[in-house]
């Protein structure tokens, strides 16, 4: 989440990443926030194998 705008009201967000200036506009406003941890990425196993029937 990237800290452009105002916030006018207080908010609780929860989110895996918060820019700074995110951070500051919404502790400003009177509301928190919380860093969940990023998603997990998931590896897909693309093998292809020419030639075999």
């Amino acid at each position: 989440m990237l800290g452009d705008g105002e916030l006018t009201h207080a908010l609780t967000v929860r989110a895996p990443r918060l820019s700074a200036s995110a951070k500051e506009a919404i502790t400003a406003a009177g509301g928190s926030f919380e860093e969940l941890a990023p998603a997990v990425r998931r590896v897909r196993n693309r093998i292809h194998r020419r030639g075999e029937n």
